[in-house]
């Protein structure tokens, strides 16, 4: 039987291995629980630009960055949330934060 089968809850429109294009909370909430071993989460947010206010946003060479969509606090909780929820015991979540939320 695939792995695959043990990881992603029955019905699910996604697939494991492959690249799926998705909604990220509603991926993982696709996800059963304690069947991830790691997990990488590199959240979107402005809390950095704001705090240096470099005063070039979205003109130059910060031009992509700045037209991402940025998370607010509760989407980042429910990624977390959802990411603690999917994770194996021993699993581990590999979290990117700059030095200001950190």
């Amino acid at each position: 039987m695939s792995e695959g089968l043990y990881i992603l809850r029955d019905g699910s429109k996604y697939s494991v291995n492959a690249r799926n294009k998705a909604d990220g909370l509603e991926l993982i909430s696709c996800i059963n629980d304690g069947s991830i071993s790691a997990a990488f989460f590199d959240p979107q947010y402005r809390g950095v630009l704001d705090k240096l206010k470099y005063g070039n946003e979205g003109k130059s060479r910060g031009k992509s960055r700045s037209s991402l969509p940025q998370m607010d606090e509760a989407m980042i909780t429910g990624f977390i949330n959802g990411i603690n929820r999917v994770l194996k015991d021993s699993g581990h979540l590999f979290l990117w934060v700059d030095k200001f939320h950190l």
